[in-house]
Formats: structure tokens, C-alpha cells, sequence
């Protein structure tokens, strides 16, 4: 007897089981059914809507712009904005000062390098080998006549120490 009991008692967990499935198969087709609805009529509501937008003149890029600035606006009011915004003051408040003074003791740092007779004496020697010999071997000609082959634009020619002759045969 204690089979049979057992049997029967799989045979109603099992058709109970059935009835549920079966429950859950309906339920599940009634809602596929509403989301069908539902999508036909929210197509519907698009199409007025852009239709609408037609009417007044409401563009796609207008949309973009007022969606942007609506987003910035929620972005600029929330909580973590606004605490980093706070962070950022005051920390520029305390950096600023800081920065300003290290700007003016590397500026009487470079004043007084400059005025030292060594950086003196470096800066005249490098600037009468540059002024003496790089002027002395180049020299330049503008042509602007108007058999060239640049049709009367003025062009330049570095000679870097050719004599003119030179460069009047070339041509």
C-alpha cells in the first residue's frame, strides 16, 4: 500500500504541475497579446507626434540641443557635481598662491643668472659667432622680373658664400 500511495501522490503533483504550466502558458500569451497592443499604439503616438513636430517647425537638431541641455542641467544639479565642483575651488584657492610665488622666485632666479658675468660673457660669444660668420657667408638676391619662371613673383636665393657670377650662370 505504501506504493500506491506514492504513485498517487507523483500522479497529482504531476498533473497539478500540468495545470500550472498551462496557467503560465495563458498568462503568457495574454501578455505577448498586450505588448502587441501596446506597440501599435505607441507607433501610432510616434507618428502624431513627429507629425506634430512637422507642423511646428520643431527639427531634429532642435531636439539634440534642448536633449543636451536638459542633460547638462540635471548633470550641474546633482550631488557629485556639485561637491566636485566645490573640491575644485578650493583647491585652485590653495594651489593659485602657490604657484604665483613659485613663478616670481624663478623670475628673480633667471634675472640674477642673467645679470652674472659668466651667462654675460657666453651670451656675447654666441652672439657674435652667430652675427660674424653665418651673416658673412650668406647673402641673398630677390628677382622679380617678369621672365622668370615664376612670372614676376619675387623669389630669394641663399648663396652661402657662392659668388653671384656663380649663380647668374646657373640660370
Amino acid at each position: 500500500m505504501g506504493n500506491n500511495a506514492i504513485l498517487q501522490q507523483t500522479n497529482e503533483d504531476q498533473l497539478e504541475k500540468e495545470k500550472l504550466m498551462t496557467e503560465y502558458r495563458e498568462e503568457l500569451a495574454k501578455i505577448q497579446e498586450d505588448i502587441a497592443t501596446l506597440r501599435l499604439v505607441l507607433n501610432d503616438k510616434i507618428k502624431r507626434e513627429n507629425e506634430l513636430k512637422t507642423l511646428l517647425g520643431i527639427s531634429f537638431v532642435d531636439e539634440i540641443k534642448n536633449d543636451l541641455n536638459e542633460g547638462l542641467s540635471s548633470i550641474k544639479s546633482s550631488a557629485a557635481y556639485q561637491k566636485t565642483s566645490a573640491g575644485l575651488k578650493t583647491a585652485t584657492q590653495k594651489i593659485t598662491p602657490a604657484f604665483q610665488t613659485l613663478g616670481g622666485t624663478m623670475k628673480s632666479s633667471l634675472g640674477s643668472l642673467r645679470n652674472a658675468s659668466l651667462f654675460k660673457s657666453f651670451e656675447t660669444g654666441i652672439g657674435s659667432t652667430f652675427n660674424g660668420n653665418k651673416m658673412k657667408n650668406s647673402q641673398s638676391e630677390f628677382i622679380a622680373d617678369g621672365n622668370s619662371q615664376n612670372e614676376g613673383i619675387p623669389t630669394s636665393k641663399t648663396t652661402n658664400g657662392i659668388a653671384k657670377e656663380a649663380i647668374m650662370e646657373d640660370n
